[in-house]
């Protein structure tokens, strides 16, 4: 049941943390691209504290899993391994993705502008 609830946490935390990365890569490379959320302080605030608080869950649910079949020590350092690698990964995927569809606007405003004669 831990597990379960540990799952679930993490892949929340996983979705609403890449959103979250992804509008901060708008913010930084294309403002105009922007969700129209991100506008709003109680959906940037609230996001914020609904992905720290389900991090927190998700880690310390795979922590207790870990420190049952390891050991205490093991626990502590899955729980800071869980949680460092769960905002890391929706980082570097926001990221990744963002430059994709940069790349894609891109080429499509390109095609757009006829060749100068």
């Amino acid at each position: 049941m831990l597990f379960v609830l540990g799952l679930v946490a993490g892949l929340l935390a996983y979705q609403i943390g890449k959103w979250r990365h992804g509008c901060v890569f708008w913010v930084v490379n294309n403002p105009a691209n922007l969700p129209l959320g991100w506008h709003k302080p109680e959906i940037r605030y609230g996001s914020l504290l609904l992905v720290t608080v389900l991090s927190l869950v998700f880690a310390t649910c795979g922590a207790s899993v870990v420190t049952t079949y390891l050991g205490r020590w093991a626990g502590m350092l899955a729980w800071a391994v869980l949680l460092a690698l769960r905002w890391q990964v929706s980082g570097v995927v926001a990221y990744l993705q963002g430059r994709a569809q940069l790349a894609e606007i891109e080429k499509r405003l390109l095609q757009d502008i006829p060749p100068k004669t």
